[in-house]
């Protein structure tokens, strides 16, 4: 069915059919492909000022306010990535575990999955930082370490045992 309905898109305005129609249908479509509750609202939002710039009656000062609010957004999105760049970049983990995924951007987009309003730009690189940890350890066990070292590991992680950091190897 969305087959039908992307074609029906692609032919009415390759045809010069209504706008309103057309932007219906692409609601529609964008909705059966994907529920409304399953997306990540600012991942969205250019593509739902995209549809409203079309429709001929939109109100032009609430257009601009959404696209000034998107812009402001990304702003803090981009000086969060630039702060957990440098604080990656920092720790030299990449270098030291070539193995693990190098993903900072990736990470980030969980984070603003949660809370993306800009005031919560601490949570946002603090749960980015658990994320980058996290994907790490899930390297460790299914890339890198041996089942030797990954029950040592477990077992350290299990008793919070601090000593038995002697018993790792550094990657660890």
């Amino acid at each position: 069915m969305v087959t039908h309905l992307k074609n029906y898109v692609d032919h009415n305005q390759y045809c010069g059919e209504d706008e309103e129609n057309i932007i219906m249908v692409e609601l529609v479509v964008h909705a059966l492909e994907l529920p409304r509750h399953w997306m990540m609202p600012r991942l969205e939002t250019e593509w739902y000022i995209s549809i409203y710039e079309r429709i001929p009656n939109a109100n032009p000062l609430l257009l601009e306010l959404a696209k000034l609010d998107f812009n402001i957004v990304q702003a803090a999105h981009q000086q969060d990535l630039r702060i957990l760049s440098r604080w990656w970049k920092k720790t030299g983990l990449a270098e030291k575990l070539s193995f693990s995924r190098d993903r900072m951007v990736e990470n980030m987009f969980w984070a603003v999955g949660t809370l993306f309003e800009p005031q919560h730009s601490y949570f946002r690189r603090m749960i980015t930082k658990v994320i980058a940890f996290i994907a790490i350890v899930d390297d460790i066990y299914d890339i890198y370490g041996t089942l030797d070292e990954l029950e040592i590991f477990t077992h350290a992680i299990q008793r919070w045992d601090t000593k038995a950091m002697e018993e790792l190897p550094e990657y660890m």
